[in-house]
């Protein structure tokens, strides 16, 4: 019983007669949990029903001894009483009572040996018992006591003035110590214990005065809400159920502390849980604290654990097993140790006679009260089963919402729960600006990092923005729930995992923006960008080629599907991580082609299966409309494989979620294209041809397999004749009243359903069959439209988007393949598409829950399906157009059919690549658009980079003053030399003259050295390896151009001894030419200098200096002056041969 669930078990108890109804609430501390169920009828044997209701007044039975304590510890805390003082004074008559501790059958009453304490009386340890529970008790009464007369009534004193059952604080037995306690609070406070309780404990929690009453109850308006337990007593309404012990009550004069109290759920569960919240309004923190604590004295161990473990320790051990480890605090029974899955370790439980029974458990934060009102006579198994489901079904509850509030707030959201239809509960979540505004960045920065977008978004890391359109955030606020913890999403997958009871995800309808948008969408004839855009704003892009592109270029949603996530159902192998770091969920290709080519033999198996269907379905009616005159004409056959799909689907293990419906979605379709087109076929292709000579045959089947009754009413079909209307009537069929029927099935049929059921849920609930939850909800008037508007939108079916694209798929292949049958085809789809474009809008807004708006970038497989119906239908209508038409081919020979199919099929093939070529040259305006974009935004990083290249070029007189004294007093010899003392002698500048023949024009280069190893006579600092630089300039008076191309080339030559090596490289550079008029003056150097310096002829001295600009720092980045970048010619070939490919290309692409 454990195991079901609350709502599943009453509604069994309730419909096999044995429980009437009942009522269950539960809460947490802070109130973010709650469970509140009223089930079934309030009414036992008065024969009238009544729902039962949450206000319903509850007797409480044993319950108020909590109620009790609670008033006792009170007194305790204002100084009136104490835990452990002697109460002879307070109360002598309990004091003068005598111990009955023997079962000897003259055993006389001895002395008690102890005073008895106010801890006593709270833990059942003091020594009273009830009698029915002690036999000895029992006997000493009959032998001593006389019977009150009839309707006699008695206060505390007397009711329980028979001795004890041992001494006071020496074992435990169930007793009357509460009632004695509520008598005690009464004398040292001065007023009724319902008074104190309505004054101290109901006001502080605002519960009102007269939903808490000791019997009898007073009050007509609160008598009506009394639950009917006895209608035959007028007083003894709301008394125990307890056989005998029942007319505790009617003996009772006064108020009771351990039974006789009357109160409502709501209000009961408001004391447990001000205990569980400890808040300070009926005890103090540590009066609470002391409360659960274990406060059976030494003595009274034992005799408590044999209790427990007796023959009667079933009705105290609130449901535990014997062997737990129980204790009692000062209200109820302990437990001393967790439970899994329910109780946690000092959590204080009791109960109400067999009905009632509440917990209160601070370790796990809840506390609950479940409370059956069963029939007469009562099933006490049945009865303490359903107790038992409560304690442990509303733990399962809890620990399920607990974390999926936890889950979603641990994302940023705030959560609201609150109760839908039929037992359902709603969970709403709102993300606050910050979180779905740094969200919706994140998302576009996502968008760009994948190449979806090409525009950075802008902004910082911590970015806050708005949605463009409302479909943006609500996509951002779905990730934020659906998405797994890893991707940033609080990971609740409905219907699957740990999440196997959340039934959907769904935003709620903007309800007004719907019905604006589908009075705009019924005045317009055809559909513009503008008003995709709209449906785009306020549902996504969850869904023509160049128009599919368009519209995802549009939608900056093109190759979005590389940003998936993965499914919950997906296995994977292994996690791989790739060389951008990112983790991989990697499954075998091997494997998963495997797995998928498993739907080729299944789908030729279904194929199979359907085709004999059909075919046995095609003779039957073939038999039937042309030779049977009997009756049951008109029975249909069906039948479908779509589970063997969905079975197929999911063991494919599909990555994504758009993958998988994809995949399912174009079974179903492969389906649907048998049972719609293969009967057209075999009509087509089979009936009209080969009729003349079926029918016959299958008649004669028919008569020896079916007997003399089915015979006398076959005609004689011998000269049967071909029915040349039968194609035409089925194609019609199909067009007319199939789209009439599909039409009534979508847009008709569900909403006549869900009216239905929502009269049938208003007429449960009206006549008490059963309970809705949402009944029992105390809804806030100021939330009552959007409570009822989410939860009607609950009860409706998800929208599936892939089941409309399907539908239009095979009206499509419908018009491909058959449209010669019936010219009209077109036509009957086009006014229908008119209709249906209305009324699948209405079906989204008002017959299906509103879809989260996942985005796409195309229709996928969906154009393959369209371009093979199309393919199909090429074939299909020159076959139909030859065995159809009033002129035969060729005379009709069975060679010309074969010829026929061909030409039609590549005149559609030629006609297909025109219309290809013709529209990707005009092409389509938004990638046109991407592309300038793309071309305008890498000019203006490339305009960007060369800016700030030029910027650091430029060095101010000041910056390089600077760095000639930092370099001077630098620890680095080499260049301190270079400023000290001026060029090196190891700086050598040579002259070189440009290569080829003097007609050659002339061209600047400069030549660089570097040293392969240590010359001889050098000795370089330690810190430095040998270096010599040649930088050579040619400059040309000649006139030419002041701009030339760069070319860019390499030569290598060696030479050297054992000694010394260098390898000699050329890096010809065609720098831009300074007219002569503006060269630079040459710096003045001596003949000697030049001499020194080995320049052959001193007329050339002055070219030896490079231009203005050109350099080791100009012309040649400084991080190449490495020493073996350039140690052998490849780099410099290279970056040659990417250049001339660069430019070939350039030229290809501009020519063309």
């Amino acid at each position: 019983m454990a195991s079901e669930t609350i709502e599943t078990a009453f509604q069994t108890a309730i419909t096999s007669g044995k429980v009437k109804g009942g009522v269950i609430c539960a809460t947490n501390a802070s109130g973010s949990f709650t469970y509140n169920a009223a089930l079934g009828e309030r009414t036992l044997l008065s024969g009238e029903k009544r729902p039962q209701q949450l206000d319903d007044m509850l007797y409480l039975a044993s319950a108020t001894k909590l109620i009790a304590s609670i008033a006792a510890m009170q007194c305790v805390e204002d100084g009136l009483l104490s835990l452990d003082g002697d109460l002879s004074k307070l109360a002598p008559e309990l004091a003068s009572l005598p111990v009955l501790a023997s079962d000897d059958e003259g055993a006389q009453p001895v002395p008690a040996q102890r005073p008895v304490t106010l801890a006593m009386l709270l833990t059942h340890t003091s020594g009273l018992s009830y009698d029915f529970l002690v036999p000895r008790l029992v006997r000493w009464r009959q032998r001593n006591e006389t019977e009150p007369a009839a309707g006699a009534r008695r206060p505390v004193e007397e009711a329980f003035a028979y001795p004890l059952a041992f001494q006071p604080g020496t074992a435990w037995m169930y007793g009357p110590g509460l009632d004695w306690a509520g008598r005690i609070v009464e004398r040292v406070t001065g007023v009724s214990l319902g008074d104190h309780v309505r004054r101290r404990i109901a006001a502080p929690l605002g519960i009102a005065p007269d939903d808490a009453q000791f019997y009898p109850v007073r009050g007509d308006g609160v008598r009506a809400r009394l639950v009917d337990l006895n209608p035959e007593d007028p007083e003894g309404v709301g008394r125990a159920v307890l056989g005998g012990g029942g007319d505790m009550n009617r003996r009772s004069q006064g108020d009771f502390g351990g039974h006789g109290m009357s109160m409502t759920g709501e209000g009961y569960v408001k004391v447990l849980r001000s205990l569980l919240a400890n808040d300070g309004k009926l005890l103090q923190p540590k009066t609470v604290e002391d409360m659960f604590q274990n406060h059976i004295g030494p003595d009274a161990v034992e005799g408590h654990r044999a209790a427990m473990q007796g023959p009667t320790g079933v009705f105290f051990r609130v449901g535990t097993d014997a062997g737990t480890k129980l204790g009692h605090g000062l209200g109820g029974l302990l437990m001393l140790e967790d439970l899994e899955g329910w109780y946690g370790e000092k959590t204080m439980s009791w109960g109400g006679g067999m009905s009632f029974a509440w917990f209160i458990d601070r370790k796990n934060d809840l506390c609950g009260l479940g409370a059956v009102q069963p029939s007469l006579p009562l099933a006490g198994e049945t009865v303490e089963g359903l107790k038992q489901t409560f304690r442990h079904d509303i733990y399962r509850k809890y620990a399920e919402i607990t974390a999926l509030v936890q889950d979603l707030e641990s994302v940023g959201f705030q959560t609201e729960l609150r109760a839908g239809h039929d037992d359902t509960l709603l969970a709403f979540v709102k993300a606050p600006r910050k979180i779905l505004g740094s969200y919706v960045y994140n998302s576009r920065l996502k968008d760009w990092l994948y190449g979806i977008v090409q525009t950075h978004p802008g902004g910082a890391k911590n970015a806050v923005v708005d949605g463009a359109f409302e479909a943006e955030d609500i996509l951002s606020v779905y990730h934020l729930v659906n998405w797994p913890k890893s991707n940033g999403g609080a990971g609740i997958t409905p219907g699957w995992g740990q999440w196997e009871n959340i039934d959907s995800i769904f935003p709620l309808h903007d309800e007004p923006t719907n019905v604006s948008l589908l009075k705009h969408l019924s005045s317009r004839f055809f559909l513009t960008n503008s008003d995709l855009d709209q449906i785009r704003n306020l549902f996504g892009t969850k869904y023509w080629k160049i128009q599919q592109i368009d519209l995802s270029i549009r939608w900056d949603v093109k190759g979005v599907g590389t940003v998936k996530v993965n499914r919950p159902q997906f296995r994977w192998e292994r996690i791989v991580v790739d060389s951008t770091g990112r983790k991989r969920h990697y499954v075998s290709k091997r494997k998963q082609v495997l797995r998928q080519l498993l739907q080729i033999p299944v789908m030729a198996a279904a194929t199979l299966v359907l085709g004999i269907i059909i075919l046995g379905v095609f003779a039957l009616e073939t038999l039937v409309s042309e030779g049977y005159d009997g009756p049951y004409k008109n029975i249909i056959i069906n039948g479908h494989l779509e589970s063997i799909a969905t079975l197929i689907t999911d063991f494919e293990n599909h990555r994504t979620e758009d993958n998988y419906d994809m995949s399912r979605t174009q079974k179903f379709f492969f389906l649907q294209i048998i049972t719609n087109y293969l009967p057209i076929f075999i009509t087509a292709f089979l009936y009209v041809p080969f009729g003349d000579r079926l029918i016959p045959q299958l008649e004669s089947l028919a008569r020896k397999l079916a007997g003399s009754y089915v015979s006398k009413h076959l005609g004689h079909v011998h000269n049967h004749h071909i029915d040349g209307d039968r194609l035409r009537t089925e194609i019609i069929a199909l067009t007319v009243s199939g789209q009439l029927s599909s039409f009534f099935e979508e847009n008709l049929l569900p909403v006549l359903k869900r009216k239905f059921f929502e009269w049938y849920r208003n007429f449960r609930t009206t006549e008490a069959e059963s309970s809705d939850f949402s009944s029992i909800a105390n809804d806030d008037p100021n939330e009552t439209e959007i409570l009822e508007s989410a939860r009607r939108q609950a009860t409706l079916e998800p929208y599936n988007v892939q089941d409309d694209i399907a539908e239009i798929a095979l009206q499509f292949g419908t018009l491909a393949l058959f449209s010669p049958v019936w010219p009209l085809i077109s036509i009957g789809f086009f006014l229908n598409n008119i209709i249906e474009l209305r009324t699948d809008f209405f079906k989204l807004t008002q017959g299906h829950q509103r879809p989260a708006p996942v985005r796409t970038d195309g229709i996928g497989p969906w154009i393959a399906s369209l371009d093979f119906l199309a393919w199909a239908g090429s074939i299909s209508t020159g076959a139909i157009v030859h065995l159809y038409s009033s002129k035969t081919i060729a005379g009709g020979a069975w060679w010309a059919l074969p010829i026929t199919i061909f030409v039609s099929e590549h005149i559609f093939l030629g006609l297909r690549a025109m219309v290809r070529f013709v529209l990707d040259r005009i092409g389509s305006e938004h990638i046109r658009k991407q592309r300038n974009a793309q071309y305008l935004s890498r000019v203006k990083h490339l305009e960007e980079i060369e800016a700030n290249r030029k910027a650091n070029l430029m060095v101010t007189p000041a910056e390089r003053e600077r760095g000639r004294s930092i370099r001077a007093t630098s620890s680095d010899a080499f260049f301190a030399k270079q400023v000290e003392e001026g060029p090196t002698p190891a700086l050598r500048i040579y002259t070189a003259l440009s290569l080829g023949n003097s007609t050659t024009s002339p061209t600047q280069y400069c030549t660089v050295f570097f040293s392969s190893g240590r010359a001889a006579n050098t000795s370089p600092s330690p810190a430095n390896p040998a270096l010599t630089a040649l930088l050579t300039a040619n400059h040309s008076s000649a006139s030419h151009s002041p701009t030339h191309p760069s070319r860019l080339s390499s030569k290598t030559s060696s030479s050297g001894s054992s000694s010394s090596r260098k390898t000699r490289h050329e890096i010809r550079l065609d720098a831009a030419r300074q007219p002569p008029d503006k060269a630079p003056a040459p710096p003045h150097r001596p003949r000697q200098e030049l001499e020194q310096l080995q320049v052959k002829d001193p007329r050339q001295a002055h070219a030896v200096q490079p231009p203005q600009g050109v350099g080791v720092g100009a012309g040649v980045p400084e991080a190449l002056l490495d020493g073996g970048v350039f140690e052998d010619g490849f780099e410099g070939s290279l970056l040659f041969l990417l250049l001339l490919v660069f430019v070939m290309v350039a030229v290809v692409e501009l020519g063309g």
